[in-house]
Order: structure tokens, then sequence, then C-alpha cells
């Protein structure tokens, strides 16, 4: 029966691992499942469920995420022309340790992970693969305000390119959730980063000032952003849609807060309410918009996946 130990110094040869990671460079997987992932899994699952009794109920997820990331890093190693770590059970081991860290049910790792335990998140993640965008809205109204505040305030971005950034940000991290190449741990960190990335891809592009256009059409990276914006003007069509069914209080306290950037106090002063009142008013505010927005994104986004 193999323990903590025997996991941790089992080897792979290295004519082996040259072979699992040429065969993920093909997209097969059956050598990594073979010689890899198989005679580990059990005993790896055990493993968490001794040390960490209270995820018991999320040892097996944590487990198969903690292969899938395996499975990326050696094929990032490959194409990197990079051989790979023999000792692969001590790199499951710590992967596995890394997984149980961040799913820890704590008040640090609720808030990189948008307030979602690891059980929630995958939960939406299924029901988003059938067509629920709640997960999507969830990381819309929590979290979208203040990356592209993140972007104004601590990158010096301008509002109007913060919030294309944002939004350009939000449509892929939808695409990478679908695809499953977004994991539970930091989800918050995934949107931020994104954006990051996406606002200093527009500097460069500005500084360069070149626009390539051929006689046959627009080159792969016009037509990129080109789909991008459309699809992001789509997003922000169904958005205005569903803003529209709320009630004029609604509307008036859901667009001072988010695109007006006023707080709660301000809006409250405005609307000679009480601080709480306008709060929970908010919050009523936002449920309903959820329900407006669940069907529409659906129906838009079906037709880009």
């Amino acid at each position: 029966m193999l323990n903590q130990h025997t996991i941790d110094n089992f080897q792979i040869g290295g004519a082996d691992l040259e072979r699992i990671q040429a065969a993920l460079a093909q997209q097969d997987g059956t050598h990594f499942d073979r010689l890899i992932r198989d005679p580990l899994y059990p005993e790896l699952t055990d493993w968490i469920r001794r040390e960490f009794p209270q995820l018991r109920a999320d040892a097996e997820d944590m487990v198969g995420d903690s292969f899938a990331k395996l499975r990326k890093v050696l094929l990032r190693q490959h194409k990197a022309g990079q051989s790979g770590r023999r000792d692969v059970g001590a790199q499951i081991l710590e992967l596995a340790r890394l997984e149980c860290q961040w799913t820890l049910p704590t008040p640090e790792n609720l808030r990189k992970n948008l307030g979602l335990r690891r059980g929630e998140f995958k939960n939406l993640l299924r029901r988003l693969q059938t067509g629920d965008e709640e997960l999507i809205e969830r990381v819309y109204l929590g979290q979208f305000k203040r990356c592209v505040q993140f972007l104004i305030h601590r990158c010096g971005g301008q509002y109007e390119e913060a919030y294309q950034c944002t939004m350009d940000a939000l449509l892929e991290i939808r695409r990478d959730l679908l695809e499953e190449r977004i994991y539970y741990g930091n989800l918050d960190f995934y949107f931020t980063k994104r954006a990051v990335g996406k606002l200093n891809k527009l500097r460069s592009r500005r500084r360069q000032q070149i626009v390539e256009v051929t006689l046959d059409g627009l080159d792969f990276a016009a037509e990129e952003r080109i789909e991008s914006e459309i699809a992001a003007e789509e997003l922000r069509a169904t958005i205005a849609e569903a803003f529209q069914k709320l009630c004029d209080d609604c509307r008036t306290i859901l667009r001072q807060y988010y695109y007006e950037e006023q707080s709660f106090k301000a809006i409250a002063v405005q609307l000679q309410k009480s601080h709480a009142a306008i709060r929970k008013r908010a919050t009523r505010c936002r449920e309903q918009l959820r329900k407006y927005l669940g069907s529409a994104l659906a129906d838009r986004f079906s037709q880009h996946r």
C-alpha cells in the first residue's frame, strides 16, 4: 500500500517521461494515465482524506485538478525543450498540497474565489456548460467594477480603455471556463491578471501605431480584435436590455454605483434615504438583474460556443 513516503519517492524513467511528454503534445494522455495517474490516484486521494479530513468531500476533485495541472506542466516543458522532473510523485504531492491549502474555507481563500467554496464553483461551472450563466453573472456583478478601478488607479488606465479591457477579459474567462482551463484556487486573480494583460497589449499596439491590412482583407490579429469587440458589444447590449427591465429606483441606484462609481452613502444622501436602506435595495436590485440576465445571456452566448 502506498503512503506519503512512497508517493513522494515515486519515480519515472527518463525514456518513459519523454514518451509521456511526446504523447501529451499529440493530445494523447494514455501514457500519462497508465504510468502516473492510475498508480497514484487512489492513494493520493486517501492521503488528502487523512491529512485534510475537513476536505474529504472535495478530495477526488482536488486530485483530478492536481493531475490536470501536472499534465500542463509536462506539456509546457516539452514545448520549451525541457525535460520534466523524474520525481513526479513529489511533484504531484506538492500540487495536491497546494490544492488543499487553496480549498480550506478560510476568509482569505473565499475572498480570492469570489466568495465561492470549491464545491459551489464546480457546480456553477457544470451549470455554465449546460447554458446557466450564473457564474458569469457573479463574476461580472461582483468583480467588474473593482477590476475597472484597479486598471484606472493602479495601472493608470483611462476609464474607457479600462472598461473595454475588463469586458474583453470577462469574455475570455467565460471561454476558458467552458474549456476547463481555469481552476479553483484564485479565481479573482485570473480576472485581474487577464484584464491587466489586455491593457498592456492595448498600450503596446498604440505605441507601435501600426495597422496591418492586406489586400485580401484584415490580418488574423485584426480579425480576432474585431470578433472580441463584437462579442463585447453583444454582452453590453444584453446587459442594457436586462437593465431596462428594472424599475426606475433600481436603475438609478445601480447606474450611480456601477457606472458613475458613487458610494452607497453618496447615493443615500441624494435619494434622501438611509445608507442601510440603499444597500438592501441594491442587493434586491442586483438579484432582479441576475434573474433578467439569466435567460438573455444563455440565448445570446449560445451562438459563440
